[in-house]
């Protein structure tokens, strides 16, 4: 490690690498420091505690390759990034064995309407209509994603929503354009939990525009990196490398340091003080970097309040699920359509439309909620998951916030969700038993950044300390293997300092 860089880097997580990249492409000798042993952050991949087993515990999926500024400026197919998005990418299976309803990869959206039209042919109609507009949002999304956030960039959304829908959406709730659109129970049951899944609250005022910009857009193009997550965030670390970034791990920041109102230097454990001559930007957590690693007289006392009030209502809605497994489900809806046992997400726990909303409302109260997620068999695609003739499952388990209950009923939860959900399980997939699942894991919803704390255009990036900005989730937008928070940040440092922008 050098004694002194242009630009540091707090964290390797996605955003950390991606600033990173455009950061010394820009002609900005860079740093890069992670505590951790690897790099990846909240996009990485984990081995199991029973041998062989590899899940990915926090970011599950990657869904922006079509508008990726990141992918295609560093090539990262080029160096090594594999991935398969699989044909059938939504299901939603019952427990009766009702046939299931599948929504497929983008360029065969028709056989989704093929799955549809088993309960209703004018929703089959309506969503084929629908989506194939929402398939053609790419410039729309990808402004929107990669630019910072904007009262004009939000107006136009909403326009891009009024003209999908035929009307203004721009005070309509995701559940109330879901029941104009869809006529069928079971249909509606799809949407609402994909809407939820997606980070909408189904019943917010203006979420509608959002679920037909974005969650209709999203579903269709999920796509899982061969390897793990780890592998994409190791072929990013392979870019920066490539780039002339120095990446870091094992190398923990103790505090930033303050000279002057700027700053300008890290203390690494175990190494002591690095230099930055003209930028330090953090993609770890908002309140571990600004109260964490800043001395208390670097920020006002209005901006502390700010950032203690973010921490106590933001954190994580989502439990994770891991499971190792002797066989991959088969549900009884498959006797109808046989690729439900191999869609990418599969839903289990929401049986019709009145129980799937009051089941959404208990986790917005702060209630558990009965068993239910989105399964995804990972090793399905990738053997390297799982070992042979075995499987891995995760799931995605809707959940209230971690601040709606305490220490002891969480610990409580843990140790008791994994054997609660197999019960639940095996009412849609009769081979999937106590005695089929060898080991598992359920970790409860964590206090890190989830939402964003949106502020107008790239202040959201800039602190009130010169020379120190922000690139993690708590900037937009937010979370997602994007890369546009790293992105973004980058736009309002090269305006800072007179770097060319990228194109």
């Amino acid at each position: 490690m050098r004694a002194a860089y242009d630009a540091i880097v707090v964290g390797a997580g996605h955003n950390g690498l991606a600033l990173s990249l455009y950061l010394q492409r820009a002609g900005l000798k860079t740093l890069v420091v992670e505590q951790m042993d690897c790099v990846g952050g909240m996009t990485r991949t984990d081995e199991m505690p029973t041998r062989g087993f590899k899940h990915n515990p926090h970011a599950n999926y990657l869904a922006y390759g079509a508008v990726s500024p990141v992918e295609r400026d560093f090539d990262l197919a080029g160096i090594g990034l594999v991935t398969v998005t699989p044909e059938a990418q939504h299901g939603l299976a019952f427990a009766d064995g009702r046939p299931p309803l599948i929504l497929h990869r983008n360029d065969l959206f028709a056989r989704s309407a093929d799955s549809l039209r088993a309960y209703s042919r004018a929703d089959a109609k309506t969503y084929v209509e629908i989506k194939a507009a929402v398939n053609h949002l790419n410039t729309v999304m990808g402004a929107a994603l990669y630019s910072p956030s904007s009262r004009e960039m939000a107006m136009k959304q909403i326009e891009t929503a009024a003209k999908i829908y035929g009307r203004s959406t721009e005070s309509l709730s995701a559940k109330a354009v879901i029941d104009d659109l869809f006529c069928t129970d079971e249909v509606r049951t799809l949407f609402y939990q994909l809407a939820a899944e997606t980070g909408l609250l189904l019943e917010a005022e203006g979420s509608g525009s959002g679920f037909l910009t974005f969650t209709l857009w999203l579903v269709g193009q999920w796509r899982l990196p061969i390897g793990g997550m780890q592998a994409y965030a190791n072929t990013l670390a392979r870019a920066a490398e490539r780039e002339g970034v120095d990446v870091r791990t094992n190398a923990r920041i103790e505090r930033i340091i303050v000279r002057g109102g700027r700053a300008s230097a890290v203390v690494v454990a175990g190494h002591g003080e690095v230099l930055a001559r003209r930028v330090i930007a953090s993609s770890a957590g908002l309140v571990q970097t600004l109260i964490g690693f800043l001395p208390a007289t670097a920020l006002s006392p209005r901006e502390r309040a700010d950032i203690q009030a973010y921490a106590a209502q933001n954190g994580s809605s989502l439990g994770v699920l891991a499971l190792a497994m002797k066989t991959a489900p088969d549900y009884k809806s498959a006797r109808w359509d046989p690729t439900i046992n191999r869609c990418f997400r599969t839903v289990v726990g929401y049986e019709d439309a009145t129980s799937t909303v009051e089941h959404l409302c208990a986790i917005d109260k702060g209630l558990l909620p009965k068993p239910a997620a989105a399964l995804r068999v990972n090793s399905l695609w990738d053997k390297s998951q799982a070992p042979a003739d075995h499987h891995v499952a995760g799931g995605d388990v809707l959940m209230p916030s971690p601040h709606a209950l305490d220490m002891d009923t969480w610990a409580a939860v843990a140790g008791s969700y994994v054997s609660a959900f197999v019960d639940a399980w095996a009412q849609y997939a009769p081979n999937i038993s106590q005695a089929s699942v060898t080991a598992g894991t359920f970790a409860p919803p964590q206090h890190y950044d989830r939402s964003i704390r949106l502020r107008e255009g790239s202040a959201q990036y800039r602190t009130e300390v010169g020379q120190l900005y922000l690139c993690g989730a708590s900037t937009f937008p937010g979370g997602g293997v994007h890369g546009a928070c790293g992105y973004n940040a980058f736009k309002a440092i090269a305006e800072d300092i007179g770097l060319a922008k990228p194109q």
